[in-house]
């Protein structure tokens, strides 16, 4: 029996119709740094928007500010997932 399908044409046909993603080196570079320039957009227009908040003259400003802060830096922390977590454990660290 030949084998005309092997998997490696099956994989090159599907690039070539476009239903799996063709992954450059380049490809991927570009991806990342498009990601990184969205992020850096992100960042910058929150940082805005938080000294628009701490300028204003209303004493709540600052404290929103200091609350959203806080918050931004409480999501860069990093969760130890070595287990499983539990319901309980997902809330105790939410």
């Amino acid at each position: 029996m030949l084998i005309i399908w092997t998997e490696e044409t099956i994989y090159n046909c599907w690039i070539k119709i476009g239903i799996l993603p063709s992954l450059t080196n380049g490809d991927i570079t570009d991806a990342i740094q498009v990601q990184r320039e969205k992020i850096d957009d992100e960042v910058a227009n929150i940082n805005q928007i938080i000294r628009k908040i701490s300028a204003t003259k209303d004493p709540r400003g600052a404290v929103l500010a200091n609350a959203i802060n806080d918050y931004l830096l409480d999501l860069e922390k990093e969760i130890p997932i070595e287990d499983v977590l539990n319901d309980n454990d997902i809330i105790r660290l939410v």
